[in-house]
């Protein structure tokens, strides 16, 4: 089924003041939920689209203006997540499209931002950074859905820190075809293509050879450190399975 469908909420829909008095509204949730998942899914990404949009006083704001809404969302439909990003143990694949954001092309880059020491963002959310995202227009039900292990934070707990585990390989962007490959780097400035690999988080489906085969990802540099194996993200796309170089090892991102 294609990923198209018409959004409750639309660009012009939420401003610096209004959005407010969005997350007050008390039906808000059910705004969101779903004739089927795909849809939700749709009208999902773009609230989030539009708070990436939101002009702040501070950049830092961005996790306080986003953190009442998604509380109020995994409560009313029964789903995990923390910094903008859901994940479902029914719907695997709400984790990996929600980790799938990209800088929108509206901008040549985003901003890290560099929040208080006691509040700690992964560099795979969105949240890591200011100015517009969007979203892979991924088909539902074409993809693989890739191991992840992750878990979530639990303030009750010591250390209790959101963890994601997966597996990474290196990357030749040079084995692509032309059109066959797209890559959006978050900051490109800061980018240095000879040291990224692949986080795989869906593979299509279909009876193509796995070299041929789509494969959306995140793009990862090594943060070594302390005898792990840390990266961090710095982008995301899709490459054909030729892209991916050599056995995948498990890594951590952070």
């Amino acid at each position: 089924m294609p990923e198209i469908c018409s959004p409750l909420i639309h660009a012009t829909d939420i401003d610096d003041s209004d959005h407010a008095s969005l997350l007050g509204d008390p039906d808000f949730p059910k705004r969101l939920e779903p004739a089927e998942h795909g849809e939700f899914v749709v009208r999902l990404q773009e609230l989030l689209r539009q708070y990436s949009r939101l002009g702040l006083s501070k950049d830092h704001d961005r996790s306080t203006a986003i953190s009442g809404l998604q509380q109020r969302l995994m409560r009313v439909m029964n789903l995990q997540g923390g910094y903008g990003t859901f994940d479902s143990s029914v719907n695997p694949g709400l984790l990996r499209r929600s980790l799938l954001w990209h800088r929108s092309l509206e901008v040549s880059s985003l901003a890290t931002i560099t929040y208080p020491k006691h509040y700690e963002v992964p560099s795979w959310s969105w949240m890591s950074c200011s100015g517009p995202i969007d979203y892979f227009p991924l088909t539902f039900y074409g993809f693989d859905w890739q191991d992840l292990n992750l878990t979530w934070s639990d303030t009750k707990v010591a250390d209790g820190k959101t963890r994601l585990g997966a597996t990474v390989q290196n990357l030749d962007l040079t084995a692509a075809n032309p059109f066959e490959a797209d890559i959006i780097f978050d900051i490109p400035a800061k980018v240095d293509e000879q040291k990224i690999m692949a986080v795989v988080l869906g593979v299509e489906k279909g009876e193509a050879a796995p070299e041929d085969k789509t494969h959306y990802i995140l793009v990862v540099t090594s943060k070594e450190a302390w005898g792990h194996s840390l990266y961090g993200r710095v982008g995301a796309g899709h490459v054909p399975g030729r892209c991916l170089v050599g056995q995948p090892d498990d890594c951590l991102l952070i």
